[in-house]
């Protein structure tokens, strides 16, 4: 039987390759989806340690008394 200039065969064929590469593009899609999930849980943890280093050093310095003053207020 034929459809168009194709027959059954070759569009049942076509469509298996078509499901195939559908299926391949999807679990690449997620396997990059799952890859950025970890990129920007890496990304936060980073930012996050890089403030309570940069506090932590301000403090050591001095610096927080300047930014926060009513903060580091001291009773005499």
């Amino acid at each position: 039987m034929l459809v168009g200039n194709l027959d059954c065969a070759s569009v049942s064929i076509f469509v298996t390759k078509l499901e195939i590469n559908i299926c391949f593009i999807y679990n690449r899609l997620s396997i990059s989806f799952v890859n950025m999930q970890h990129f920007f849980i890496f990304l936060l943890q980073f930012c996050l340690l890089a403030c309570r280093f940069m506090v932590d050093f301000w403090r050591e310095i001095g610096l927080m008394g300047c930014l926060w003053p009513e903060t580091f207020l001291t009773k005499e």
